[in-house]
């Protein structure tokens, strides 16, 4: 299923079952039951949701309180920003908005920049959708794939865009020019005081204006600077052609004209001559909410966006704040956009000295200030919206909305599976091959299972649901369950890993692992285990029969007498499928069938009534082991060996059967091997570890080839072989007798 769905796993068996009083309760097709609604909801319109889930979640999110995001489509993040803040500005939106597209003189629809941008605009103002997609615009921009995975500056965008809008349409170009265009002069004045002032000036208008600010402090500082004029001396004079000769000069640039919009680029990525690389300046700039530009004859402007760049001069990240209209700053981060609080205001805009707030940063990159004084008719979300543009989006909300509610249910979705039973032994089959790593082979992974899901978090309904879906399987495995015994079963969680059955589900149940089994047998599988595998042939796999799981558990009845508990009826894992034999006397622990009393296998045994205070019973020992592990598979007891095969003992055959698990060094999940002991040597199992595990295989050279590593055959020994053992296996394979090593055998 799609993400946010959560796994159940379910087990039938083969034997009969007794019912817990309150186990039933009603189900999801209960008439007037919300939860049968709802099933038949998601069931209407799941085939929808999975193919819209194949282009991602952004639409199935709902609207988040701070407005739309855009989705990046790799790194598209600087052009994010940039819409995100022009969008900000509802004169420039309505302009957007009031274009009409004319196929004659604008061409397709698909290549019209303008159209792509206003529908992206009305989805940005209307749609119930967490984030919407810029690839309509690129795709109109002529991006292809790789552009869109390449960062370009967002000043280059922003100048690339107004371009582009102003050759589409004439109402666009001059409502641009009106909003962000400004005048400013060039000049370059005679420095000495003479009869007439010499000068040349070239005026020109600007969209933006691109500021140093190295070794400035504040913005205003940086503005001030823009304008300071530079001295023209000494070879760098200035030819007056006026004069008819070189001489000193000013050279600057005044500001004529501020616009209403007023876009400032901040040089932060500048050209080292030292190191001949380009870097990028990130000393902090104190960059005020209202900025007084009364030295420019400008008045005063209110940020209204500011686009931040967080990264090195080689590539990095954007995103923007926002102020809209009402004065709400927003973080518009891709497809997530929040509203800032008032603590976090105060973070980043502090009050400076003169008690004006400004933003102290290292990363602001793009500014725009908006003039004080533009009321504007709307607000930022009552900008009127055409109703070409709005018609199919609101039309698109309603099925969002649907689809969203369907996603929230799809979210909360249970698969589960029900396993043939011999599904248990596999998959412990297969956990004793991995523990194992590479002594034998991993066997293939047998997938017997039928799959339905559910929204109905209660266990009645998993059941009833997991016996229709049984009933509709036409196969073998399916065939041997007892169906009417299942229909009583009890349901737990599962670990699949390990094969282990753990604690029973409570009335509802919120996802995860299940085991649908009658509540008998269980025993044997919960709580940590010992593995047991029985190699019957020289060489070994893993078959089902050859694996089993050991566990020994104590039970102390209301006045403290110790008692065997025994199951009531035979195990479920019939055919030898994981049993564990109780082999106790009635004062010795024994298996349990209470799932919420399983203490560590490996803890000391509680004190008993009868037991001195400061006497404690002793854990399970390897005479137990031993016991269990033969009378499971039919040996003689006293001809049973036990081999390690993981853990600190791995490797080693255990001897002493009155020390404990633990003392013997075993640990939870640890793999031990049962055999016969052979008439003479040492145990196969032990002779396998020491030939898969403990051996090391050597490839030598001739003394005269040493160029040929590996003329003759690998040497095979021991890791814990000595040197002359080694030097001899070398001469072996040399098919000499060791004569010149003779005398270094004893090194």
């Amino acid at each position: 299923m799609g993400s946010g769905a959560s796994n159940a796993t379910a087990y039938p068996s083969q034997a009969g079952a007794m019912a817990s009083p309150g186990t039933r309760s009603g189900t999801s097709q209960d008439l007037g039951d919300p939860m049968a609604e709802e099933d038949a909801l998601y069931q209407a319109h799941r085939e929808e949701l999975l193919e819209m889930l194949k282009g991602g979640q952004a639409k199935l999110q709902p609207r988040s309180e701070g407005g739309v995001g855009l989705l990046n489509q790799g790194a598209t993040c600087y052009m994010n920003s940039l819409l995100q803040s022009l969008f900000n500005i509802p004169e420039f939106r309505v302009a957007v908005y009031q274009f009409e597209h004319d196929a004659e003189l604008h061409g397709e629809p698909s290549r019209c920049i303008p159209l792509q941008l206003q529908r992206l605009f009305a989805e940005l103002q209307l749609s119930q959708a967490s984030a919407c997609s810029t690839k309509e615009l690129t795709a109109a921009c002529g991006f292809s794939g790789r552009d869109a995975m390449e960062q370009h500056d967002v000043q280059e965008l922003c100048r690339v865009l107004f371009d582009a809008l102003e050759r589409s349409s004439s109402l666009l170009s001059e409502v641009i020019r009106d909003l962000y265009s400004g005048q400013m002069t060039n000049y370059t004045r005679c420095k000495e005081d003479r009869d007439k002032v010499y000068e040349s000036r070239r005026p020109a208008s600007y969209m933006d204006l691109q500021v140093p600010i190295q070794d400035c402090k504040t913005l205003e500082e940086a503005l001030r600077n823009f304008t300071e004029p530079t001295l023209l001396s000494g070879d760098n004079q200035w030819l007056c052609e006026e004069l008819g000769e070189k001489v000193d000069a000013l050279s600057g640039t005044s500001i004529d004209t501020v616009p209403k919009i007023l876009c400032l680029q901040l040089l932060r990525f500048v050209f080292d001559l030292q190191t001949m690389r380009r870097k990028k300046l990130s000393d902090l700039l104190a960059i005020p909410l209202e900025l007084d530009l009364s030295f420019w004859g400008g008045g005063t402007y209110e940020l209204s966006a500011v686009c931040l760049h967080s990264g090195t001069a080689h590539g990095g990240h954007y995103h923007a704040f926002l102020r809209d209209p009402e004065g709400v700053w927003k973080d518009a981060n891709d497809q997530r956009v929040q509203i800032l609080g008032a603590r976090q205001c105060e973070t980043l805009f502090p009050k400076s000295d003169d008690g004006r707030s400004v933003l102290h940063s290292s990363d602001a990159y793009f500014l725009l200030y908006r003039k004080c004084g533009m009321n504007a008719d709307w607000s930022a979300q009552e900008v009127p919206v055409p109703e070409r543009l709005s018609a199919p989006i609101l039309e698109e909300n309603q099925r969002l909305l649907q689809l969203q509610r369907v996603y929230r249910l799809h979210r909360k979705l249970t698969e589960v599976k029900v396993f043939a039973p011999k599904a248990v032994q596999l998959l412990l089959q297969r956990f004793a091959a991995q523990q194992l790593q590479g002594l034998c082979e991993i066997p293939d992974s047998v997938e017997l299972s039928v799959s339905f899901t559910t929204l109905d978090p209660r266990p009645a309904t998993i059941r009833q649901k997991a016996l229709k879906a049984l009933a509709r399987v036409d196969a073998e495995w399916v065939k041997t369950l007892n169906l009417p015994a299942c229909e009583a079963a009890r349901l737990r969680h599962f670990d699949t890993l390990r094969g282990i059955a753990q604690k029973p589900l409570e009335d509802t149940f919120s996802g995860g692992l299940v085991h649908l089994v009658p509540d008998v047998g269980v025993e044997a599988i919960l709580g940590d285990l010992v593995l047991l595998v029985h190699w019957d042939q020289a060489q070994p796999t893993l078959s089902v029969e050859q694996v089993a799981a050991f566990q020994l558990q104590v039970k102390q009845d209301a006045v403290g007498e110790r008692k065997d508990l025994e199951p009531e009826v035979p195990s479920f894992f019939s055919n030898g499928l994981m049993e564990s034999c109780p082999i106790r006397s009635r004062e010795e622990p024994t298996l349990t069938s209470n799932p919420d009393e399983v203490p560590d296998l490996f803890a000391e045994m509680p004190r008993c009534p009868d037991e001195e205070p400061g006497e404690r019973r002793a854990a399970s020992t390897l005479g137990e082991l031993r016991a269990s592990a033969a009378q499971r598979w039919r040996l003689p007891r006293e001809a049973t060996v036990l081999v390690a095969l993981t853990g600190m003992q791995a490797g080693h055959e255990l001897l002493d059967d009155m020390a404990t698990l633990q003392q013997c060094g075993l640990s939870p999940d640890d793999v031990v091997c049962v055999e016969l002991r052979p008439e003479k040597g040492d145990p196969r199992a032990k002779k396998l570890y020491e030939e898969k595990r403990n051996t090391s295989r050597m490839f030598f050279n001739h003394p005269d080839r040493p160029e040929i590593s590996e003329e003759f055959p690998a040497v095979a020994l021991s890791k814990d072989s000595s040197l002359a053992e080694l030097k001899a296996g070398m001469h072996r394979r040399r098919r000499r007798k060791p004569v010149s090593l003779q005398s270094e055998a004893d090194d």
